[in-house]
């Protein structure tokens, strides 16, 4: 067991392969002292387990910690629990706070309602984020991290006129994952649009390709990728070697064929002809 300075990927640090006798002793050495500055005693005879979970984003760190009952602390304060526990910690650089440093900087400390919505929505993303791993792309990890930073500023209540930013923008991601979602579900339909999508989540056609235009892409260029992803995977599947191409390529939503193919070399260097003719060369 071993400390480690918090990343973008999860560093779980774990008494679970640790000898139960030695358990105490070396969360004391490795957590206790060298990343909190706590001293541990127990309160029972139970087996002591804990278990601490760091992650770094842009301008974000979190940790959750579970540790069984035991004293914790130093001078001049000590902390008793007397049952397994559990702590999530959100630690949010200042300057990415500017809209919430009032509420921050009070002198007296607030207490949010466990059944705060936004509170239970940021417990269980920062729960998903360990689970599912590392966020290799820096652009996904400043994305996370804004999303984040909005849902402290919701939980912990800073007023409409603050909370309204933050809110538009969770709400527009969270639309725009279930437009996605939607449109990967449909790709045969050929009357695809901005209208017929819009239509379909009762929102306008210029918000849906504004969503889009603030992820980086068009309505248009999302869908033609992920029709063009399926024709190859098609292309490559076996169990699709008695489809023409033609029929391929309509099955994706293409509705002319001379567009599929150069939309297919553009994307892929090569023609729609020479993937299948490559996969039966193989087999």
């Amino acid at each position: 067991m071993t400390a480690t300075k918090p990343t973008s990927s999860p560093i779980a640090i774990s008494t679970e392969d640790i000898p139960p006798h030695q358990r105490l002793i070396q969360w004391r050495k490795i957590y206790g002292r060298s990343i909190a500055g706590v001293d541990i005693k127990l309160i029972d005879d139970e087996p002591f387990r804990a278990s601490v979970t760091f992650q770094a984003l842009p301008s974000t760190e979190f940790v959750t910690r579970f540790q069984s009952a035991a004293i914790s602390g130093i001078e001049p304060s000590t902390n008793t629990m007397h049952s397994h526990w559990s702590f999530l910690t959100i630690v949010l650089a200042g300057p990415s706070l500017p809209a919430l440093v009032q509420v921050l900087d009070s002198p007296y400390p607030s207490q949010i309602a466990a059944d705060n919505n936004a509170l239970q929505l940021l417990i269980r993303y920062v729960k998903m984020l360990h689970d599912d791993g590392p966020l290799d792309d820096a652009a996904l990890a400043q994305a996370v991290a804004n999303q984040i930073i909005d849902l402290v500023g919701l939980a912990i209540g800073t007023g409409a006129d603050v909370a309204h930013e933050p809110r538009q923008r969770w709400d527009g991601a969270a639309r725009l994952r279930a437009i996605k979602a939607d449109i990967r579900n449909c790709l045969g339909d050929r009357t695809l649009s901005s209208t017929t999508i819009a239509a379909r989540h009762g929102v306008k056609p210029r918000y849906v390709r504004k969503l889009f235009e603030g992820d980086g892409t068009s309505l248009s260029q999302f869908v033609l990728a992920l029709r063009l992803q399926r024709a190859l995977e098609m292309l490559k599947n076996p169990e699709f070697a008695g489809h023409e191409i033609r029929a391929i390529a309509f099955d994706c939503g293409f509705s002319d064929i001379s567009y599929f193919n150069r939309s297919f070399r553009r994307a892929y260097g090569t023609k729609p002809s020479d993937i299948r003719a490559a996969i039966y060369r193989a087999s």
